[in-house]
């Protein structure tokens, strides 16, 4: 078992609520004032940066989970630009995980700032029905495990039939004798790029790179309406995750342009500014934890290589305990940059980011890290997920945007832990992964650190301190 992941710490071990629970217990009950979700009319004159032909156009159909649906619409904006194809923004779909139902449809205007990605190419909504049948399927990964597989994929075609829905658009063929069927022969409406069977759809799937122009002769259709099969980690971007002195490559600066204009949308950051304002109005610690008990237990349980191996080792080690050393160490060695520099401001906020299932035991274990630091007379603010979804259930019980809730949750702390001054983040998180490519934009990277290099540096087994305990005395919880 997962020693970090699964122990569990008793609250009366972990000193007292912080601060933020009192607040949000005292703010007066009004009625609430509901954003304006839908933003497609606003700027629709506007010229965009790269004004596309309007005449074709071309649909990303996302695979798995939020954080990787947006890398896919990334990829999809860059690959719209190269084929000159309008790109038409089906909804989102839930994670598997969502109280409401996996894979419902999501607006995009949950998710993206609308007249900000209009400024930068043309779009278009298959809710307007411009392509109500895919006249192409681009192919980035395919349905088939192996060329030589008898069966297609189960969730995929399910994936594919669930976006049909959400998007009016349809992709499959269906068997004539057997209308809940595949055709296993032609599976698509039409042609195929590449076919079916390609071994270069299999595994990983088509690898293109901004740098060639592979795009454009491996997708060359002048079909009307295109759908993209599956894109993740198939356009390639330079990422830069760390400090750089010389200038951005043309590459970069592409890359970038397109994170900049797929951040949140208005109504997040404005509800991120009220929150800020009652429970994080100094500088913050934003911390990410994602290694959750059912999900990480069973990638642990298989022999891994390379990193993902590494963090397993990590996380089978280091106990609850071990986290809260850990990341008490880490405050009080970085006090100076944390306070900025007040020796007498011994004192830190911290916002903790979790999967709503994991947040109580999280929060339990960064209560363990504040009871440490108060032995060091220290005072630590614990803000979490759970203040976070009380503060939306408060403020917005009534509003359209309760019916996205866990939606909105996420990206609201995703927009916390952009902003913090400091960030710790989860390593192999899609979610922590597209909050540091937001971060790199306010050249943010000098300030973080992974959950597992906090572990290795300042927990229990850093040989960087000879001894667990920071203080001595009857409370002691390190005993």
């Amino acid at each position: 078992m997962l020693g970090l992941l699964l122990v569990a710490v008793s609250l009366t071990e972990a000193a007292n609520l912080p601060a933020g629970d009192s607040l949000a217990d005292s703010l007066a009950a009004t009625e609430p004032v509901c954003p304006q979700l839908n933003q497609r009319d606003v700027d629709l004159e506007i010229e965009p940066k790269f004004k596309l032909n309007p005449n074709q156009f071309i649909t990303p159909v996302y695979i798995w989970g939020p954080s990787s649906q947006l890398q896919g619409l990334r990829e999809a904006i860059g690959v719209a630009i190269r084929l000159n194809r309008t790109l038409l923004l089906p909804p989102f779909l839930t994670h598997q995980t969502d109280s409401s139902g996996a894979d419902r449809p999501v607006p995009v205007d949950i998710r993206l700032d609308i007249p900000k990605l209009r400024r930068l190419l043309s779009i278009g909504f298959t809710d307007d029905m411009h392509c109500t049948e895919s006249d192409v399927v681009f192919l980035a990964r395919g349905i088939y495990n192996k060329p030589t597989d008898p069966s297609v994929m189960v969730e995929r075609v399910k994936r594919i039939e669930n976006f049909e829905k959400a998007a009016h658009m349809q992709i499959l063929r269906r068997d004539k004798d057997n209308e809940d069927e595949v055709d296993e022969v032609r599976p698509f409406m039409q042609r195929s790029i590449p076919v079916t069977r390609s071994p270069k759809v299999s595994g990983a799937g088509v690898q293109l790179s901004y740098r060639s122009d592979l795009v454009q002769s491996l997708y060359n259709s002048t079909a009307e309406c295109a759908a993209w099969l599956f894109p993740y980690n198939t356009y390639k971007y330079p990422v830069v995750w760390s400090a750089k002195d010389s200038p951005l490559t043309s590459g970069e600066q592409f890359f970038y342009q397109i994170v900049e204009h797929t951040r949140k949308p208005e109504y997040i950051r404005n509800i991120a500014d009220q929150f800020q304002a009652a429970y994080l109005a100094g500088p913050y610690i934003a911390f990410h934890y994602r290694y959750d008990a059912g999900e990480w237990s069973s990638v642990c349980s298989k022999p891994q290589q390379g990193r993902k191996g590494e963090v397993c080792v990590v996380l089978e080690k280091t106990g609850s305990k071990g986290l809260a050393l850990a990341l008490s160490r880490f405050i009080l060695q970085t006090n100076a940059f944390i306070t900025g520099g007040s020796v007498s401001n011994r004192h830190s906020t911290l916002y903790v980011a979790t999967p709503p299932t994991e947040a109580l035991k999280i929060k339990e274990v960064m209560m363990m890290a504040k009871t440490i630091l108060a032995g060091e007379e220290w005072t630590l603010d614990v803000v979490t997920t759970l203040d976070t979804a009380a503060f939306l259930d408060t403020h917005f019980t009534g509003c359209e945007l309760i019916e996205q809730k866990q939606e909105v949750l996420s990206l609201v702390e995703q927009e916390l832990t952009y902003r913090g001054d400091y960030f710790i983040f989860s390593e192999l998180s899609g979610w922590s992964a597209n909050v540091r490519k937001e971060r790199i934009m306010e050249d943010k990277y000098f300030y973080e650190m992974s959950v597992i290099k906090l572990i290795e540096d300042f927990g229990p087994f850093s040989t960087n301190f000879t001894t667990t305990n920071l203080y001595k005395g009857e409370s002691n919880i390190l005993r």
